[in-house]
């Protein structure tokens, strides 16, 4: 019967399953986390050694859990936004109600240059539907 292997917690076994037999050199806890990272995924090599690497793949992967390929394009969404709020926001101020055409016309759009010239004429407009195009 072979000895059972060392582990990092001074417990018998291969709690990790990565041994296939064969003896472990077991080192700090962060590298066994580390080593199933690797093992997980394909990262920037640079990111495991370079923090500021390391701090670029962690925000590109953050951005792209919530459906964000890159920080550009979070900012394209905020400018999107505020194109939207904008025009709302000059009917508001103008005292002229939004029919709901035009309010799903806006806020379906996601496109920056169509809102921003929806925008101009949401400043002289008598009514909100001279927004949206006949």
């Amino acid at each position: 019967m072979s000895e059972p292997l060392p582990t990092p917690n001074g417990l018998s076994g291969d709690p990790y399953g990565l041994s296939n037999g064969q003896a472990i050199r077991w080192g700090r806890r962060s590298a066994i986390a580390l080593g199933s990272a690797v093992l997980h995924s394909d990262p920037d090599i640079e990111a495991l050694y370079d923090w500021e690497a390391g701090s670029k793949v962690t925000l590109r992967n953050l951005l792209q859990r919530q459906g964000y390929e890159s920080l550009d394009a979070v900012r394209e969404e905020g400018e999107i936004e505020s194109l939207r709020e904008s025009i709302f926001e000059v009917f508001t101020v103008r005292d002229l109600p939004v029919s709901d055409a035009v309010r799903d016309a806006v806020t379906a759009c996601r496109d920056r240059d169509t809102l921003k010239r929806w925008r101009r004429p949401a400043i002289t407009a008598k009514a909100s539907d001279e927004l949206l195009p006949a």
